[in-house]
């Protein structure tokens, strides 16, 4: 009589079989548990078949079936994971809420004004007055940060984990992107310039530069460097990008996050039929749009790079205005249109 031939017997459950081993037909390994040599395993989490390489490969655990061959993970998978914004939260709709009608629309400056500091913001004295109104927006935008960080800290934190790898490269790359977004804008202004439009300093600017004349440099670093680019990459490419990524394609709304970012910026001359709305004075807030969600796209979806990027900016821009322009106005007084251009390129 003819003696069947031997077979493997199958290890037991939990344990991975030997690496080349011949297997009885249909052995898989024990679900959740990867295989020992680095291949895809056969079955998800869920227990349901994994869904790699094309049916019919041959499979090393016995049979065949879906496998799919190890491979290296690439250089943005190593370097620049993504950092999952994650979906769509009340805390978001609440952020939003607070930031439209209590921030854009001036609610709570207007509430803040009630406060002693509105009554230091309506003094005669102009130094009393730019000191007023810049405690009133540190307040305001005190208020509204709070609402930020509770709705973003979560995607915050793991864009922390996201940003580790080469971490030191990817800052040393920021003075780069600083020097890129300002040539950009200072060759777009010298076109529109060829076009007889002449560069203009924007309003905001304007009295962002009479409110910093009267308040500290470290106090306006915070205001300006840590709170409001927050702010500003939570709304513009965290939610509209990041978050909203899952229905609607992420350069789309990079577009519109880019218009929006300029157009924030140059409100009063778009509200106030005084004011004249010159195309020179947006160039700049859309240069830095570009950058910003450039860097937001690229980086993995990173709400701390681009917050550090965006910070770099204004960290640059308050030093020309403390420290460069000054000097230069000082030692050559028939620079002061070459000191506006240089403000109006730095935003």
């Amino acid at each position: 009589m003819t003696m069947p031939p031997p077979q493997s017997p199958q290890p037991p459950y939990g344990q991975q079989p030997p690496y080349g081993q011949q297997l009885p037909y249909g052995y898989h390994p024990p679900y959740h548990q990867q295989p020992q040599d680095g291949s895809v395993p056969l079955y998800g989490p869920d227990g349901a078949p994994a869904q790699y390489g094309q049916y019919g490969q041959y499979n090393p655990y016995g049979g065949f079936g879906h496998y799919a061959p190890p491979r290296r993970p690439t250089f943005r998978e190593r370097f620049l994971p993504d950092a999952e914004p994650g979906r769509l939260s009340w805390w978001d709709l609440a952020a939003t809420l607070v930031y439209l009608i209590g921030f854009t629309l001036g609610i709570i400056p207007m509430l803040v004004m009630l406060t002693p500091l509105g009554t230091m913001a309506q003094s005669a004295d102009p130094a009393d007055q730019a000191v007023g109104g810049f405690l009133t927006n540190m307040v305001s935008y005190l208020i509204v940060g709070v609402v930020v960080v509770l709705a973003c800290w979560r995607p915050l934190a793991r864009s922390v984990r996201a940003f580790l790898p080469l971490w030191w490269a990817k800052l040393l790359v920021i003075p780069v992107i600083w020097v890129t977004g300002i040539v950009c804008s200072g060759i777009a202004v010298g076109v529109l310039g060829l076009f007889g439009i002449e560069p203009e300093v924007s309003q905001n600017q304007q009295d962002i530069e009479l409110m910093l004349a009267q308040v500290p440099f470290l106090a306006s670093a915070f205001l300006m460097v840590v709170l409001a680019p927050l702010m500003e990459e939570y709304f513009f490419r965290h939610l509209l990008i990041g978050r909203l990524s899952r229905f609607i394609n992420r350069w789309i709304l990079g577009a519109v996050s880019v218009v929006l970012f300029a157009l924030m910026h140059v409100t009063v001359e778009l509200i106030d039929p005084t004011q004249t709305f010159n195309v020179a004075a947006v160039v700049p807030y859309v240069m830095m749009g570009v950058v910003f969600v450039l860097v937001y796209i690229l980086s993995g979806r990173s709400l701390l790079y681009a917050w550090l990027v965006h910070a770099f900016f204004n960290l640059m821009a308050l030093v020309m205005q403390y420290f460069v322009v000054p000097r230069l106005q000082e030692t050559f007084p028939e620079l002061d249109q070459t000191a506006a251009l240089l403000l109006l390129l730095l935003g």
